[in-house]
């Protein structure tokens, strides 16, 4: 496969490459705050038996009026504050504070100042986080809900800004954008030949971005349909790329048959960027992808293949976020599913040639995003 051999000539900057990294271990510590700041919740409301100051989650959940449809992700959130070494497991199934976990309101603000100053790329992410944690026993007894904190006023300048300030994305955008040029200038079997590209979950249109200059200016996109399931999106994106006399902005829901939407395999290219996780069955959303392409037709399928707890932290709020029902096939605690996973399910639902962008180009494994390319 041409495209593949291609794909292995990448070679990242080091500036790129510094930056990522830096955005990591910039996001890992706002990912420590939170569980700091989430410990100093359950001490404020006295979830520690006083005797040993031990917990589970029945004395968090009585304590704190936690709604059931929130029950899965406390479960998750002790699994974070375990593996970070902030509380212990004991004898008696019960989890122990270990105090050098617990930082005082004061303590918490000087902590997310030093992060923002140290890292200034995740200042987005920080401010986010901390808006969501002084929300949380509000969130978590049903209260309030964690929608308006993202999109405030309806606002999608938070979304923007976190796609916006983080190298990893663009990064991972910019490498969809090449591959699809690779993919059409080694596909073009006829003069003039025009592509067909449909882009599924497509957002505030962070990945669509990257691509609409290339096709304009090459005048080889005869048609970039851009989906989502919200109407909302749909309508944001039409105010920002309608110059764009090749885009089709139409409402797709990939949970149901493409067919009995009015799509069908019509597409030299599919694009899913950070949106399949969110469907309750990995396996049959793929194979409803698979009736979008055509013959030979690539799909590109951009996804975070390691958990990381600033997610959970937040999205983790969602309903969205806990609605999948193959529980095997996921990250445990999370909707993700692995790099290996994925490939399995991609070709047990009929895509061929499965590649990692990461394993191609021998990228760090400690990166927490790929791309995988297959075709049909």
């Amino acid at each position: 496969m041409k495209l593949t051999e291609n794909i292995k000539k990448t070679s990242i900057e080091k500036e790129t490459l510094k930056n990522i990294v830096s955005f990591q271990q910039g996001i890992n510590k706002v990912e420590e705050y939170g569980l700091r700041y989430f410990l100093s919740l359950l001490t404020e409301n006295k979830v520690f038996l006083r005797a040993k100051k031990t917990f589970n989650s029945d004395s968090i959940i009585k304590n704190i009026n936690v709604a059931s449809k929130y029950y899965r992700f406390i479960e998750s959130l002790l699994v974070m504050l375990t593996r970070r070494g902030l509380i212990k497991k004991n004898d008696t199934n019960h989890f122990e504070l270990i105090e050098s976990g617990f930082l005082s309101s004061v303590e918490l603000n000087n902590e997310l100042s030093f992060i923002i100053d140290a890292y200034p790329l995740v200042e987005t992410s920080a401010l986010l986080l901390q808006k969501t944690m002084k929300a949380y026993l509000n969130i978590l007894s049903n209260k309030e809900t964690f929608l308006p904190i993202l999109f405030p006023m309806g606002s999608f300048s938070i979304i923007e800004q976190l796609y916006g300030n983080n190298p990893m994305a663009a990064y991972y955008n910019e490498k969809i954008a090449d591959i699809c040029k690779q993919y059409i200038v080694h596909s073009q079997d006829q003069k003039n030949k025009k592509f067909s590209i449909l882009e599924i979950g497509a957002g505030v249109g962070a990945t669509s971005k990257k691509l609409f200059s290339l096709l304009n200016n090459k005048q080889l996109c005869e048609i970039y349909c851009y989906t989502d399931i919200s109407q909302a999106f749909i309508n944001y994106a039409k105010r920002c790329f309608s110059s764009y006399d090749f885009i089709d902005f139409q409402i797709l829901n990939i949970e149901r048959l493409p067919i009995e939407q009015g799509f069908f395999n019509h597409y030299d290219i599919v694009i899913a960027t950070n949106v399949l996780h969110a469907t309750s069955n990995l396996s049959m959303t793929l194979a409803h992808t698979h009736t979008l392409l055509k013959k030979g037709g690539l799909f590109i399928l951009n996804e975070a293949v390691n958990v990381r707890d600033f997610s959970t932290l937040t999205y983790g709020l969602t309903d969205g976020w806990w609605r999948f029902e193959d529980g095997k096939k996921r990250i445990l605690g999370s909707p993700l599913a692995s790099l290996s996973e994925w490939k399995i399910l991609l070709k047990q639902t009929g895509f061929s040639s499965v590649q990692s962008f990461n394993e191609l180009t021998q990228f760090p494994e400690t990166i927490f995003q790929d791309i995988i390319i297959s075709t049909v």
